[in-house]
């Protein structure tokens, strides 16, 4: 389970990323660069959009602020990200670069991202090493860093498109729900909101569930989405994804969570779907929640 204090800090610089230059600036201060970067760098690994088959492709990402500069190495591999180191970029040719408030405004800010001016990139022709990118070289690194700075803003994806690329079953097959989700949900998509999902899928399966999670992870890009299950789903947890074992039917369980976690803006109960628990989880959460949705 991500830890209450992962929580905070992601949040803090999401309501940093929409308030003013001052509080902006007030917050990096206070974090620092060393801390703000591991968090910005997981969200750009969680959103890039996957790139064709390449070979195995490095592109360096560095991020500055009042003067220092982290940097990071992604690793593309197979059309998609595989991991991400901080260490020196050495020969790596592929180069993004950021100011620390332009990243967390990009990432995290309400409204549309600029189209320019918010980072610069460069494909070192020629490395410190003297070796020359040969045309397939160059094909793999244009669609490399193409897929990492799609990962840098905020661009609104289809929920529908969302729904089929973390393959949950909200849209298509057995059910069409994306399309009310959207118009119930969508004026909540550019806030600050915490998500709770009772029912996260997969029941008692190694590995199985979470794909709504990230599904309103990748569609709410400035809330916190919390699933609820009778199961433990906890090796799903990443940032601003967290999962918490309670049972719907029992309102002493439902409260701690809410007192936990909460107040939820959004509650979606695709749970036991047994009307009782239905009942119940409404009685116990619905107060102080913007929206509830049945499924």
């Amino acid at each position: 389970m991500s830890t209450t204090h992962e929580i905070e800090t992601v949040e803090r610089i999401i309501l940093a990323a929409g308030s003013s230059a001052a509080s902006l600036a007030d917050l990096t201060t206070e974090l620092g660069l060393a801390r703000i970067a591991p968090v910005l760098i997981d969200e750009i690994l969680f959103r890039a959009e996957p790139a064709p088959d390449i070979e195995r492709t490095e592109v360096a990402v560095q991020i500055t602020h009042r003067g220092e500069t982290v940097d990071f190495v992604l690793t593309l591999q197979s059309g998609e990200l595989i991991k991400a180191e901080q260490r020196p970029v050495g020969d790596v040719p592929l180069r993004i670069g950021y100011e620390l408030t332009d990243l967390i405004a990009e990432l995290f800010g309400p409204g549309a991202p600029r189209a320019v001016g918010a980072r610069s990139t460069n494909f070192l022709r020629t490395t410190t090493s003297g070796s020359i990118p040969g045309p397939s070289e160059l094909s793999d690194g244009f669609q490399a860093i193409s897929a990492v700075v799609a990962g840098c803003g905020h661009r609104r994806p289809d929920l529908n498109l969302l729904a089929s690329h973390y393959r949950t079953d909200k849209w298509g097959g057995l059910h069409w729900f994306t399309p009310l989700y959207e118009r119930h949900l969508g004026e909540f998509r550019d806030r600050p909101v915490r998500i709770l999902e009772i029912g996260v899928g997969g029941y008692n399966f190694d590995g199985g569930g979470g794909e709504s999670l990230k599904m309103w992870k990748r569609y709410f890009h400035r809330g916190l989405v919390f699933g609820m299950d009778v199961f433990d789903k906890s090796f799903l947890d990443q940032q601003r994804l967290c999962t918490v074992r309670a049972d719907q039917s029992k309102p002493e369980e439902l409260a701690a969570v809410d007192d936990k976690y909460g107040p939820f803006d959004i509650i979606i109960d695709d749970g036991s779907h047994i009307n009782g628990h239905v009942r119940t989880s409404l009685e116990t959460l619905f107060p102080g929640c913007a929206a509830v949705a049945y499924t």
